[in-house]
């Protein structure tokens, strides 16, 4: 089993593909000599080959393992600083499970596979706990956002909310597409307050107009952003992040 770079990946990804679940699932024949295994890595969903350049050696991998947040925790990233706290968990539904456990022995070898989940259902006193919970993330983040994570099309999703089916696959996979789809809307909103607060030290140095001329963003429309009266597009947070020479850290070492 080889492991995929995020970076390089994401230097070809094209503009329907969506980032981290859309790196390959490399995988190899068996070779003493790592050089030849990597000559021979593919993808083990799709059969394409998977470039050698794409792939990370142990020591790149376990490189940056030191500065991994520490998920149990509060106040356990990277960069912060004092004392940390343990994550209060509160149980939103009770799961049945079975005695096959998912088969994780067989993913631990061949990578995880979503096929592989045995679903049970919840507890049928919490079913439509779980569909009004399921509700109102397809409200916050979209139908084709939520059916995407969990991997449901859009007219399953809508069976379910419309209580037409209690799938048991179906609302589980939705359901544990839920806290996802909020990891992913929290990081898109940190990364986009990043951006704008390197672009504001930018102007600070260079001026609005001429950070907007060189973004070839329409001035107005910068300013109304950076004031907060209308919201960033994706097409416009990437050319303010290119401006930014770099990105947010450059522009915020540059303003200091």
């Amino acid at each position: 089993m080889f492991q995929t770079s995020t970076a390089a990946w994401r230097s070809h990804l094209t503009d329907d593909v969506d980032g981290f679940e859309d790196l390959p699932r490399a995988i190899a024949p068996y070779d003493k000599d790592p050089i030849k295994a990597a000559q021979h890595c593919f993808d083990r969903d799709t059969g394409k080959p998977v470039p050698a350049s794409l792939l990370k050696t142990y020591a790149q991998a376990l490189a940056q393992y030191h500065l991994h947040p520490e998920s149990k925790f509060q106040n356990a990233d990277w960069t912060d600083r004092g004392e940390t706290k343990r994550w209060h968990v509160r149980a939103e539904f009770i799961e049945y499970i079975g005695k096959e456990a998912n088969r994780w022995e067989e993913q631990l070898f061949v990578g995880a596979d979503p096929e592989a989940q045995v679903y049970y259902s919840v507890e049928p006193s919490d079913t439509e706990s779980v569909i009004q919970m399921i509700e109102t993330a397809v409200k916050t983040y979209s139908v084709e956002t939520l059916g995407r994570i969990a991997h449901v099309s859009r007219q399953s999703v809508h069976a379910l909310l419309n209580r037409e089916t209690s799938g048991a696959r179906t609302l589980m996979r939705l359901a544990r597409g839920v806290p996802i789809a909020e990891r992913q809307h929290r990081e898109r909103i940190e990364h986009e307050t990043a951006v704008l607060e390197a672009v504001s030290a930018r102007c600070a140095i260079e001026g609005t107009r001429p950070f907007a001329r060189r973004a070839g963003i329409d001035h107005s429309n910068l300013l109304a952003v950076l004031d907060g009266r209308r919201a960033v597009s994706a097409a416009m947070l990437a050319k303010l992040e290119a401006a930014c020479d770099g990105g947010p850290a450059a522009a915020t070492e540059s303003g200091t």
